[in-house]
């Protein structure tokens, strides 16, 4: 009787047949697995330090209003008038949007004299931003001539901006002699 006859080969050809498998499994993982643990691996970390989130939203906020604030910069930090209190040639400078009427901007004033006294290269610049209403309006333009005059440094101390609102004024006009 004749033997069989031998295969040739089969173990080579099992052994490549294996090394390919490996490596298209391999290939799939590599791709597969960050899809499938991607999102809990983010959910992870978010959990583990939630400020993630703000310092992100901090980040974009900064990105998207740059190239706004460089464009006005200038603008914005060059006093109206006399305007502004502290270093005529300043290193900072801070600008200070404020309504008159705003009880919260009359409490920054012991923190903005303070940093005037502590820090001789810090120039405060002064922007009327009257939007608690009519009164505001009429204060802000009362605080701008004044400006023109040199004398707002006077009319932004604290007393200058009340914790209130203004008092009304008489909205009606004034009646013709009879």
């Amino acid at each position: 009787m004749e033997a069989p006859p031998r295969r040739q080969g089969g173990f080579g050809t099992a052994l490549a047949g294996g090394i390919v498998g490996s490596a298209l499994t391999a290939v799939l993982l590599f791709f597969a697995t960050p899809a499938l643990l991607s999102s809990k691996i983010v959910r992870q970390g978010l959990l583990a330090d939630p400020q993630i989130l703000n310092e992100g939203v901090q980040a974009l906020r900064d990105a998207q209003y740059a190239p706004v604030l460089a464009d006005n910069r200038a603008a914005i930090e060059a006093p109206f008038a006399s305007s502004w209190k502290g270093a005529a040639k300043p290193e900072v400078t801070l600008v200070e949007f404020f309504d008159y009427a705003c009880p919260y901007c009359k409490a920054s004033n012991p923190a903005v004299d303070r940093l005037l006294q502590e820090d001789k290269g810090l120039r405060v610049v002064y922007r009327e931003l009257p939007i608690l209403g009519p009164d505001s309006v009429t204060a802000a333009r009362f605080s701008l001539q004044a400006s023109k005059l040199g004398r707002l440094p006077n009319s932004t101390t604290r007393c200058g901006k009340p914790a209130g609102p203004l008092p009304t004024r008489s909205r009606k006009p004034p009646r013709a002699p009879e």
